[in-house]
C-alpha cells in the first residue's frame, strides 16, 4: 500500500486548506464551500494545475470556432472555446464588483471541483489517446475567474477600486491592500544627526502571501507585473496574480504605497551616480586558507574596506564604526544635491537616484534619503548598495528607499534592505584586470567574506502600474533562488548593482539582463562604479591594449514593445567621460499588451524603454572650491 498522501484530488485540496476553505477564528470547516478570497481560489487552482503538469495541456482557442483539421490537437492538449474564456472572464469581473453575486456563480464551479475529489491526483501518465481528467478544465476556469477578479491587485488603489464611482466596488483589491498594511510594521529609524525625525521608517516585512486560508507551507500568492508571452509555464497562464513556492524557500515581499499615492506619469528620469570614482590602495583585504600544518590552500576570503567614504582615507578606530565621517557625509550629500540641481537646470529633473553595489555605508545612505525627502520632491526612490543595513547588520546589502506624501500630507521615506544572495569569487584574471595584485594573490581563488542569511526579494510599486526590484551582482546571474521568483513576480524594472568592469552588451551582465527582458519582459539596468572601470582600463593600457569604453551602466528592454522600441535599440551602453560625474537616464513608458497561453489579452501593465541620456558635469573649479576632490579623485 502506497504511503503517498496525495492519492486523490481531494487529498491535495485538504492539504492546501488544512482548516477548511472557510475556516475563521481557528474553527475548522469543510471543503465544499468556495474559499473566501479570490487569491485563495487562484492559489489552489494554480497549484493543482502546476503540481500535475496539467497547465502544459492548455492552449488558446484557435478562433471563434473549431480549428482546421490540419492544426487540431488530437492528444490530451485541449483548448477551451472562446465562449468559455469570455464567460469565465465575465464571471471574474462580476465577482470583482459584487462579492455576493459573483461568489454565488463561482461556488458552482468549486462544488464541481470538490465533487471530483475521488479522482487520482497524479496517479498515471497521460497518454496521447487519453481524455484529460475532468477536473483540469474546472481548475482552469477557477484560475481564470480568480485572476480576472484580481485585476490591478497590489497596485495603487484608485477611486474606482475603492468603490467611489458608479463602476463598482473592487473589494478584493481593498482587502489585499488592508491586509498588506496590517501585517507590516513601519519602525522609525533613529539618527543621532537627525534627532526627532521620525519620517524615515524601516519596513522590512510585508505580506509574503495575500491568501487567507491557503496553507503557505505549500503555496503562496502575490501580485505580479509582467506576463511573459514566451514559453509554456504556469507563469504564462495569469495576468494579475502569481504562484510562489512554499514559505521558507525564499521570502518575497510586496510593498504597496498608501492609497493616495497615485502617479500616472509616463516618463521617468534616473540619476546614475557611479560612485566610488576612485578606490584607494588597501581596500581589498584577504586571508588565505591554511591547513593544520600551516600550508597555504588555493582559496581564501577577502573583504572590502570602504576607504573611499573617508576624506582622509584610513580605517575607523572601532570595528563597528561606519566608514564615513560626519564631514564626509555632509560633503557627499552636497555633491549629490549639486548633481540634482544640474539635472534640473538641463530640464531633466531626476525621479530616482541609483548607486552601485557597496557604494555607501548606512549613515551616508540615510543622510542622503532624508535630504532628498525634504528638498527634492521629484525624487520617488533612492537605490544603493551599502555595507550595513538600517538594522545595524554588517554585510553586502541593496537598500531601496521609497519617498512619497502620506495621508497626513507629510513627505516620508520608507526603507527596506536585503543581503546579497551569492558571494563574489575573484580569480587571478579579475585581480590582474582590476590591478589588485599588491593586495590579493593571483594564485588563489578568493571568496567574498559575506554572510548570506535568509534570502529575500522585495517588490516596490512606484507608479500606478509599475513595480521594481533590485539585485546585487551575482544575484543577476545565478538562477537559484532569486531569478525564478523574479520571473514569477514580473517586475517592470530590475536594477542590478555591481562592482564590475565596463558594462558592455557582450559581457556577462548584459547576457543575463537579456534573459530577464525575454522572460518576464522586464526592463533591466546594470550599474557599476567608475573606479573599477578605470582600473580595468589602466590594466589594459599597461598591457599594450586599447582602453575600453567607460560604460558605467547598461540598459536593456525587449524589442517586442513594438513602436516604442525602434529596431536594434533595445540595448544601450551608457558611457561617461572622465570629466563627467553622473548621467540622467530618461525613460518613457507605454501600456504593454500581453496574452496568456489560454488567449486572454491584457494591456494594463507598463513597459519602460530608453529615450535618451544626458551627462552631468560639475566644473573642476567648483569641485575644488567645495572640497569635493576626495569624492571625485579619491583620498585628499
Amino acid at each position: 500500500m502506497s504511503s503517498d498522501p496525495d492519492l486523490t484530488l481531494g487529498d491535495r485540496i485538504m492539504r492546501l486548506f488544512p482548516w477548511g476553505t472557510e475556516a475563521h477564528a481557528g474553527k475548522k470547516a469543510g471543503w465544499s464551500r468556495l474559499p473566501l478570497l479570490p487569491v485563495d481560489v487562484f492559489g489552489a487552482a494554480c497549484h493543482l494545475l502546476e503540481a500535475t503538469g496539467a497547465y502544459q495541456y492548455v492552449v488558446a482557442p484557435f478562433a471563434a470556432g473549431a480549428p482546421p483539421a490540419d492544426v487540431r490537437y488530437l492528444s490530451s492538449t485541449r483548448s477551451v472555446t472562446r465562449g468559455e474564456i469570455d464567460q469565465w472572464r465575465a464571471i471574474g469581473r462580476r465577482w470583482a464588483r459584487d462579492q455576493d453575486v459573483g461568489r454565488a456563480e463561482v461556488q458552482s464551479l468549486w462544488a464541481s471541483l470538490w465533487s471530483l475529489r475521488g479522482e487520482p491526483f497524479v496517479g498515471r501518465t497521460v497518454r496521447e489517446a487519453d481524455e484529460p481528467p475532468a477536473w483540469w478544465k474546472v481548475a482552469h476556469a477557477l484560475l481564470v475567474i480568480a485572476d480576472e477578479c484580481s485585476s490591478n491587485i497590489g497596485y495603487t488603489l484608485s477611486n474606482e477600486s475603492l468603490g467611489l464611482t458608479a463602476k463598482g466596488y473592487y473589494w478584493a483589491n481593498a482587502v489585499a491592500y488592508n491586509f498588506a498594511q496590517r501585517v507590516s510594521n513601519p519602525d522609525p529609524i533613529a539618527s543621532l544627526e537627525h534627532p526627532g525625525d521620525a519620517r524615515h521608517t524601516r519596513v522590512h516585512v510585508r505580506a509574503d502571501s495575500l491568501t487567507y486560508s491557503l496553507n503557505p507551507q505549500i503555496a503562496r500568492v502575490l501580485p505580479k507585473g509582467r506576463t511573459t508571452e514566451l514559453g509554456c509555464s504556469i507563469r504564462t497562464l495569469s495576468h494579475n496574480l502569481t504562484l510562489l513556492p512554499p514559505r521558507g524557500y525564499t521570502s518575497a515581499y510586496w510593498h504597496q504605497p498608501e492609497a493616495n499615492y497615485g502617479n500616472n506619469q509616463t516618463k521617468l528620469n534616473l540619476l546614475l551616480v557611479p560612485f566610488p570614482y576612485a578606490i584607494p590602495a588597501g581596500c581589498f583585504r584577504g586571508r588565505v586558507n591554511r591547513d593544520k600544518q600551516g600550508n597555504k590552500n588555493r582559496w581564501g576570503r577577502f573583504r572590502v574596506d570602504q576607504k573611499w567614504l573617508r576624506p582622509e582615507g584610513g580605517t575607523p578606530s572601532a570595528t563597528n564604526e561606519e566608514w564615513s565621517t560626519e564631514e564626509g557625509r555632509g560633503d557627499f550629500v552636497s555633491f549629490i544635491d549639486r548633481l540634482l540641481a544640474e539635472a534640473r537646470r538641463k530640464r531633466k529633473p531626476a525621479n530616482g537616484i541609483v548607486l552601485p553595489e557597496y557604494a555607501l555605508d548606512w549613515s551616508t545612505h540615510d543622510a542622503l534619503v532624508r535630504h532628498v525627502r525634504d528638498h527634492h520632491p521629484s525624487i520617488e526612490f533612492v537605490i544603493s548598495g551599502v555595507s550595513r543595513d538600517c538594522n545595524g547588520l554588517l554585510g553586502n546589502f541593496v537598500v531601496v528607499s521609497t519617498l512619497y506624501t502620506n495621508s497626513f500630507g507629510e513627505r516620508v521615506a520608507a526603507t527596506h534592505s536585503r543581503r546579497k544572495h551569492h558571494r563574489w569569487q575573484l580569480d587571478g584574471q579579475q585581480i590582474e584586470s582590476y590591478g589588485l595584485q599588491d593586495e590579493l594573490s593571483t594564485k588563489c581563488v578568493w571568496w567574498e567574506y559575506l554572510e548570506i542569511g535568509h534570502r529575500i526579494i522585495h517588490m516596490d510599486v512606484f507608479r500606478n502600474r509599475s513595480a521594481l526590484t533590485a539585485v546585487i551582482c551575482e544575484d543577476l546571474a545565478r538562477v537559484d533562488p532569486a531569478l525564478s521568483l523574479i520571473r514569477s513576480l514580473g517586475p517592470n524594472l530590475v536594477f542590478a548593482l555591481l562592482m564590475d568592469g565596463p558594462q558592455l552588451a557582450f559581457r556577462w551582465p548584459g547576457s543575463y539582463a537579456a534573459s530577464l527582458t525575454d522572460d518576464p519582459g522586464s526592463s533591466v539596468l546594470t550599474i557599476t562604479c567608475a573606479a573599477l572601470i578605470d582600473r580595468s582600463n589602466a590594466s589594459r593600457k599597461a598591457a599594450g591594449l586599447k582602453r575600453g569604453p567607460r560604460s558605467i551602466a547598461l540598459w536593456r528592454h525587449h524589442l517586442r514593445m513594438g513602436s516604442a522600441a525602434p529596431p536594434n535599440q533595445g540595448t544601450h551602453q551608457l558611457t561617461l567621460l572622465p570629466n563627467q560625474q553622473a548621467l540622467v537616464l530618461q525613460l518613457d513608458s507605454k501600456p504593454a499588451p500581453e496574452t496568456t497561453i489560454d488567449g486572454r489579452a491584457n494591456s494594463d501593465t507598463t513597459a519602460w524603454y530608453y529615450r535618451s541620456e544626458e551627462a552631468i558635469v560639475i566644473p573642476r573649479k567648483e569641485i575644488k572650491r567645495e572640497g569635493w576632490n576626495w569624492i571625485v579623485d579619491g583620498v585628499k
